[in-house]
């Protein structure tokens, strides 16, 4: 039986866990389908954070470094998730969401891995900081979280959590959907390769 992962990105301003997350993305993804870059997109979660409320409510930090690194991004990563908009979720209503999504799911808890690039430094300190502060139960298996880049490097031998792969020409690098959706199909690649099938989509 195909166990179902769930792959996560978060977009951020700064580093510390008790930063505001602007972004977050969860895919849920097997290794053993056969899947197209759409149909991940189309299935997964995306939500919006309203910044401001993160940093009037919440006092969640901000980093200069990091504001002045979006700067450097492409206007489609910024539109994605700095532009503030109406549709803009609070930070429970976020999480929640998150929840409630990751429920509806074949995710089950003691057997679906946890991914993300970094397993206990960027996305999963930030996702749980903010569930605790909101004191909120965490809706996924922390024991069973897993780093893409490791995955990458010792499955192909690159030290640097990098695979190179064709996307379509829509792919917006720093939207964390579509971060979420590339290294899903980066693992779901070296996954099928190792076993003799060229064509995993």
């Amino acid at each position: 039986m195909s166990v179902t992962h769930l792959i996560f990105d978060v977009e951020t301003l700064g580093k510390r866990e008790d930063t505001v997350v602007l972004t977050l993305a969860c895919v849920p993804f097997t290794f053993e389908e056969h899947v197209t870059y759409k149909q991940l997109m189309e299935r997964g979660f995306y939500v919006k954070f309203n910044a401001q409320e993160q940093i009037k409510v919440w006092k969640r930090s901000t980093d200069k470094d990091t504001i002045g690194w979006w700067k450097q991004q492409s206007e489609e990563a910024r539109e994605a998730a700095l532009y503030p908009s109406d549709m803009d979720a609070t930070m429970i209503d976020g999480l929640d969401a998150l929840g409630q999504y990751i429920k509806g799911t074949a995710y089950k808890w003691k057997e679906g891995y946890l991914w993300a690039r970094g397993a206990n430094y960027f996305d999963f300190p930030k996702m749980e900081h903010m569930y605790d502060q909101a004191e909120m139960k965490v809706p996924f298996n922390t024991w069973k979280i897993r780093d893409v880049r490791t995955y990458i490097d010792i499955l192909t031998g690159v030290d640097n959590g990098k695979y190179d792969m064709a996307l379509p020409a829509g792919h917006v690098a720093h939207n964390c959907l579509d971060d979420c959706v590339r290294d899903a199909l980066a693992m779901k690649d070296i996954y099928f390769k190792l076993q003799g099938d060229n064509n995993p989509f």
